[in-house]
């Protein structure tokens, strides 16, 4: 099985499931598709980062502790949009490490900000400082901040939905703190 070549042409609409699952089977299939998540050749990278996404709801003990820091790493330098997204979902989708870097952080408030972000990338930046803020508490005034003085107008309906459910979990936790 040629893993680059079956990202690179995709021949059905169902190809990402069938390569999952042909990678599963194989041994150090999943590690030679990790290491495509960081090709080159971007879109050979992010259906990788796509089929990665979708391993990791089934199967996140698949993923070491170097990879998911891997992941970390790379999100503040991401350009292509849909290796960006399947890295923020990845990270959304592990514990947040503890020690993430002041410049994710900022990273991850631009682009929840930034309304030249994908509704994917804003909502998934949410989700992460959300998480990062039950480790570090003090920064839950200054997502609060950001949150309530957003436009609401300026955002899709899904967006604005989940700043209403992170403004109260943030609330709530603001007050057990």
């Amino acid at each position: 099985m040629n893993l680059r070549e079956q990202l690179k042409n995709p021949d059905s609409l169902g190809y990402i499931d069938i390569i999952i699952q042909n990678t599963l089977e194989i041994e150090g299939g999943f590690e030679e598709l990790f290491s495509l998540f960081f090709d080159e050749e971007k879109d050979v990278a992010w259906r990788a980062g796509w089929a990665c996404d979708k391993i990791s709801r089934k199967h996140p003990e698949l993923f070491t502790n170097t990879m998911r820091q891997k992941i970390v790493a790379a999100i503040p330098h991401e350009k292509h949009n849909g290796t960006l997204r399947a890295l923020l979902s990845l990270m959304n989708n592990f514990e947040i490490p503890e020690n993430i870097s002041v410049e994710l952080i900022n990273k991850l408030f631009d682009w929840m900000i930034s309304s030249k972000s994908d509704v994917s990338h804003q909502v998934l930046s949410m989700k992460i400082l959300g998480k990062f803020c039950d480790l570090e508490p003090g920064l839950i005034p200054e997502l609060l901040a950001y949150l309530e003085n957003v436009n609401s107008q300026d955002y899709t309906p899904g967006f604005n939905s989940v700043k209403k459910k992170m403004i109260n979990h943030l609330k709530n936790k603001s007050l057990k703190i």
